[in-house]
């Protein structure tokens, strides 16, 4: 419906040029002239409004996407959709100042809970995305990698914020843990991560060292 209004609006608008372009005795004269830059004005507005729309659109076609809400059953997948869907929904927040690296590879199609995995992939990426906004603007970088090895399909999230503390670090995927201060971090999102990356019959593994960063990788078994 937005692009379909969209479009008649421009249409109008083409029509409307057409017809003021037509009439020669509005050229000469202050009304002539008044006229003129109120359709520049209007034919600004419609540009920025069809941007939006365009942006509009997008932002429901992934979130479909990232929601799958037509899928209740296991389907075959490609989880580089389901990366690139999760990430147009965090943009608001990586376009200010934070380097976002995707190294996508070709990968084998997997029998899975769409939606599920897409929760995985948008708690690992706003993690990753808290983890670096304390760095200076320049320095706050982000890394997506998804690649085959051998039989499992495999997904990563590497950031170069401050990592995980050694004393901290075996109880990462603990239900109620958190490194985030009181009142930011519920600690249950790794902790379900984890759930549901075993109940695809995978791994979540955390490499991480004090002061460079953290790196999660989610290995799964493809197949259709």
């Amino acid at each position: 419906a937005i692009a379909s209004a969209t479009d008649t609006s421009r249409r109008a608008w083409k029509r409307l040029r057409g017809f003021l372009e037509g009439a020669t005795d509005l050229e000469q004269g202050k009304t002539g002239r008044k006229l003129w830059r109120l359709v520049e004005m209007l034919e600004e507005n419609h540009r920025v409004v069809g941007m939006a729309s365009e942006r509009v659109v997008e932002s429901v076609l992934s979130l479909r996407n990232f929601a799958r809400l037509d899928e209740a059953e296991r389907k075959s997948a490609d989880l580089n959709d389901g990366v690139t869907s999760t990430l147009s929904l965090v943009q608001h927040r990586v376009k200010h100042g934070i380097d976002v690296a995707m190294e996508l590879g070709d990968l084998a199609p997997i029998l899975c809970y769409p939606n599920q995995l897409n929760q995985v992939f948008m708690n690992l990426l706003t993690n990753a995305i808290d983890a670096v906004e304390e760095l200076p603007e320049g320095e706050r970088r982000i890394t997506v990698r998804t690649w085959m090895e051998g039989a499992q399909a495999c997904v990563q999230v590497s950031d170069n914020g401050p990592g995980v503390p050694d004393k901290v670090r075996d109880r990462i995927f603990d239900p109620g843990f958190t490194t985030k201060g009181v009142g930011v971090g519920t600690g249950l999102g790794l902790a379900i991560c984890y759930n549901i990356v075993r109940k695809h019959d995978g791994e979540l593994e955390l490499e991480t060292r004090p002061g460079e960063g953290a790196t999660f990788t989610v290995r799964l078994p493809a197949g259709e």
